[in-house]
């Protein structure tokens, strides 16, 4: 208790009681390989794109053949904005077994967002050796080369199957973004998988696959775990809004989105009151007029 006023007790006092937590937090902590904190990363944000993963079998069945099949081209997963390649790299990357997996999905950390740093991040996996740090070339032409040296240590014993998700998030002037610097063929025993929206020039001979428009049914089964999830449910006539904008589109991303707002709508919401955009920047929209509502941030901050 302080005395009304005491603003300096109360003050002490928030400190004394925090200090004692923030400072039992802090002796925990343990200095780890930056390698190590980059793998965990992107294997986390695979685990949470693949945790509730439905259909796509077409795609993940042609991956695992890929893998598996002695190819030697690289493979390029092609699909528009928002159709769910990453939940796919994620989910096949998980399921790819046998052999040494690395991931990076281009612009979850810093050292997975531009060409160099992506690069030698990887040289630095694949030599199993972040002690290596201080060794690395700085240049990216021989970034590129010891990639490729690291590459084609493989063996049938140890094969190497690498995924590069969202490569075209690679800003136009990185030196990494034309993939000219990416052999037409592969070492033997490695595999690449790789998924854009837009093939670089480096990779018009590679192999390719389309990732379809996503089904009504699989996208029906995907709504149903994602409601279950979040422990919630629709009325029919609110499911129906969901699904006749998702169809509108085909993306999951838009179904997704659509998602997060209609589990907000109580059971007894009126139809004006479900509002969902016709595509994903409408559906963004949308978002932000709710939020902008007296009842929710107001304009000026939403503004």
């Amino acid at each position: 208790e302080f005395a009304h006023g005491d603003i300096k007790t109360l003050c002490e006092a928030v400190y004394s009681r925090l200090a004692g937590v923030i400072e039992d937090e802090a002796r925990r902590f343990e200095d780890r390989p930056a390698l190590e904190v980059e793998i965990e990363s992107h294997d986390r944000f695979a685990e949470d794109r693949a945790r509730i993963f439905r259909g796509r079998r077409k795609a993940l069945v042609a991956i695992a053949d890929y893998l598996c099949g002695g190819e030697r081209r690289p493979l390029v997963l092609h699909g528009s904005s928002g159709s769910g390649k990453s939940a796919a790299m994620a989910k096949a990357s998980g399921e790819a077994k046998g052999a040494v997996v690395i991931r990076r999905f281009i612009g979850v950390t810093p050292d997975a967002s531009t060409g160099p740093l992506l690069l030698r991040s990887l040289c630095l996996q694949l030599s199993n050796d972040g002690g290596l740090a201080n060794e690395m070339p700085s240049d990216f032409q021989s970034l590129a080369a010891t990639f490729h040296t690291r590459l084609a240590s493989a063996t049938a014993e140890r094969p190497i199957v690498v995924f590069l998700d969202a490569i075209d998030q690679l800003s136009p002037d990185d030196p990494a973004a034309t993939f000219t610097w990416l052999a037409e063929v592969l070492p033997p025993n490695v595999a690449v998988v790789l998924s854009t929206t837009t093939t670089p020039p480096g990779l018009q001979r590679a192999l390719t696959l389309e990732l379809e428009p996503f089904p009504d049914g699989e996208a029906s089964a995907l709504l149903d775990a994602w409601l279950e999830d979040a422990r919630r449910a629709l009325q029919p006539r609110q499911r129906e809004r969901v699904t006749a904008a998702f169809e509108r589109t085909g993306l999951v991303l838009h179904l997704k989105l659509a998602f997060e707002e209609a589990r907000r709508w109580p059971s007894f919401a009126e139809s004006e009151d479900c509002v969902l955009g016709d595509d994903v920047a409408g559906t963004i929209d949308a978002l932000i007029y709710r939020l902008s509502k007296d009842s929710n941030h107001g304009p000026v901050l939403v503004r």
